[in-house]
């Protein structure tokens, strides 16, 4: 009874002291904080674009070139297929003019085809031309010319160049475009063919090369195609329709094509209407892979 009576005692001290000790201040206010700061934001700065200046004249590049064309023709339900194989060097100069045209001559040596339904191999030592690209065609000739170029394996040797002579104005940069559209007369099997393109060029890229920067550039082309015989004798009709994608790196030092591939494909419809009481149709599919790259001397 007495320890509970102390602890009582105690207790009622303790609590006497905590009600008559003075009061703890309040704890101060918060400080108020400085406004925020905005920051300005700054955009960041484009890439400067880089242009590069072609040379107007390009001096003699030695190419070698191969081809592989499979044909494909369907008549009456009769399918044949042929695989036809080109090889030759070609030494191109030329020079160009501010729209992207050229001028341009070359000399092609040792071109040959081989076909496995052919047991004569196709071979030529050389032959020399001339060439023009301007607003309306592409013209590649031969010097001298021949009396008759239709179905002359000369024809088969000057188609290897075409791609070699490429429209690019005369400073570029990537991601720059451009378009152009050519004709050019060609003939096949004694017909006559005109050959409508139109094309489009983008510079994709630009890149390292063993003499400096490269340009890469992608054409994308659409070809048609019409010709007509008619004599007493026969009457035939040609229509058609093509695409192609060309791939070319040139050297912004030489302005030279340094090296390219171009896949093609042509679908053709050959009617004969010599005889009126019996139309024939034959449609053909030519697909044609084109390489190329110079030679070092």
């Amino acid at each position: 009874m007495g320890v509970l009576l102390l602890w009582g005692a105690a207790a009622c001290a303790a609590a006497c002291a905590a009600a008559c000790a003075p009061a703890a201040p309040p704890p101060p206010a918060p400080a108020e904080l400085p406004p925020p700061i905005s920051v300005p934001v700054v955009p960041p700065v484009p890439a400067a674009v880089v242009r590069y200046t072609l040379p107007v004249v390009v001096t003699d590049t030695r190419y070698q070139l191969h081809s592989v064309t499979d044909l494909e023709r369907d008549s009456a339900t009769r399918r044949d297929t042929q695989r036809v194989s080109s090889e030759a060097q070609v030494v191109v100069r030329l020079r160009r003019v501010p729209n992207g045209g050229l001028s341009a001559t070359g000399r092609v040596f040792g071109y040959a085809v081989t076909s496995a339904l052919s047991t004569t191999p196709i071979a030529i030592d050389s032959l020399r031309f001339d060439a023009v690209l301007d607003a309306q065609a592409l013209r590649v000739a031969l010097q001298p010319p021949l009396a008759n170029e239709c179905d002359r394996p000369e024809s088969g040797a000057l188609a290897m160049v075409r791609d070699l002579l490429l429209r690019v104005p005369a400073t570029v940069a990537v991601g720059d475009q451009w378009r152009d559209s050519t004709v050019q007369v060609v003939c096949r099997s004694s017909l006559p063919m005109t050959v409508r393109t139109i094309a489009e060029y983008v510079v994709t890229d630009a890149v390292r090369g063993d003499d400096g920067v490269h340009v890469v550039v992608r054409r994308s082309s659409r070809t048609r195609v019409a010709g007509k015989s008619a004599s007493p004798w026969r009457s035939v009709e040609v229509t058609g329709s093509g695409e192609a994608t060309l791939d070319a790196r040139i050297s912004v030092t030489s302005g030279a094509v340094s090296r390219w591939q171009s896949t093609s494909s042509l679908v053709l419809t050959v009617t004969d209407r010599t005889s009126p009481a019996a139309i024939h149709a034959q449609h053909v599919t030519q697909r044609v892979t084109l390489t190329g790259e110079t030679i070092k001397n």
